[in-house]
């Protein structure tokens, strides 16, 4: 995230955050500030967020952003059909 776009919403580096599409899902992570993206841009690595239970060290840890992405056919490319990875959202401070 953006250093400017941060003291904006009062976050700092390494708070934790959520973030929340437009139709109300939600995922939870960590912020890593920079001033080597566009201030109202996110990224998030393409972690997953480690859910499988065969990986104990990782599960819990990252972002699993897909609960962001819509899967529908207003989010769908028409030509191709390939899904809309970008998503609309609004970012906030975590309680706790």
């Amino acid at each position: 995230m953006h250093v400017d776009t941060a003291k904006e919403k009062g976050i700092a580096d390494g708070d934790k955050v959520w973030l929340e599409n437009p139709q109300g899902h939600k995922a939870r992570g960590w912020v890593s500030l920079s001033e080597g993206i566009e201030p109202h841009h996110l990224a998030i690595a393409a972690v997953a967020g480690h859910w499988g239970k065969y990986m104990p060290i990782a599960k819990g840890k990252g972002t699993f952003f897909n609960d962001l992405v819509e899967m529908d056919l207003e989010h769908t490319d028409p030509l191709t059909f390939n899904q809309d990875i970008c998503a609309r959202v609004k970012i906030y401070k975590a309680e706790g």
